[in-house]
């Protein structure tokens, strides 16, 4: 769509591989063969980019600066629409009021989407109407589109998400923790 003109505006793909896509073992990541076709994809496109994230550990998949943070929540900030498959990052969108599309169309671990979008954690966001399930290629390009000409679409179930899943004391879940760790400790 991007070199075929089938997107209602002019666009940049960024793709932000999964931090698992950095898991390694024996020095080898696990999914280097998907990582050598993203490489080899963005050098076929003109308007797609990479962005990797920066994983300190080679055993902690998940071990990032803060600097990643601020840097990914930017990129959700300045993004137009949010690609995903049935990831978090429906919610950390929902928080920018960036549109989301899951990109149903690709199995994962070969569960079906209809299963996938019965566990409890993905049906409570997918039934605030604030994302768009999109099955198919053409689905997923019209999902976009829609997104891309009226960013406001499904606004309303954005807030609903970022309400139900964020809880009352937005930002400090850590202090929050922290204080109830303190307070149990100090009670026996």
């Amino acid at each position: 769509a991007l070199d075929k003109g089938g997107l209602s505006k002019s666009c940049q793909v960024i793709i932000r591989p999964h931090p698992i896509y950095f898991k390694f073992n024996d020095g080898v990541s696990k999914k280097q063969d998907e990582l050598d076709r993203l490489v080899s994809m963005v050098d076929e496109h003109e308007d797609l980019y990479l962005d990797f994230p920066e994983i300190l550990s080679r055993k902690v998949d998940y071990d990032m600066p803060q600097s990643e943070m601020s840097k990914l929540g930017a990129t959700l900030n300045y993004s137009d629409v949010v690609l995903c498959f049935y990831s978090s990052m429906m919610l950390e969108a929902s928080i920018f009021d960036t549109p989301v599309v899951n990109m149903g169309m690709y199995a994962k671990n070969k569960i079906p989407m209809s299963t996938l979008e019965t566990w409890i954690h993905l049906s409570r966001v997918i039934e605030t109407g604030g994302v768009r399930n999109a099955y198919t290629e053409e689905e997923l390009l019209k999902y976009v589109n829609e997104y891309l000409d009226n960013p406001a679409k499904d606004q309303d179930g954005r807030r609903l998400i970022v309400d139900n899943e964020s809880g009352p004391a937005r930002g400090e879940a850590g202090k929050n923790i922290g204080q109830f760790l303190l307070e149990f400790i100090e009670r026996k």
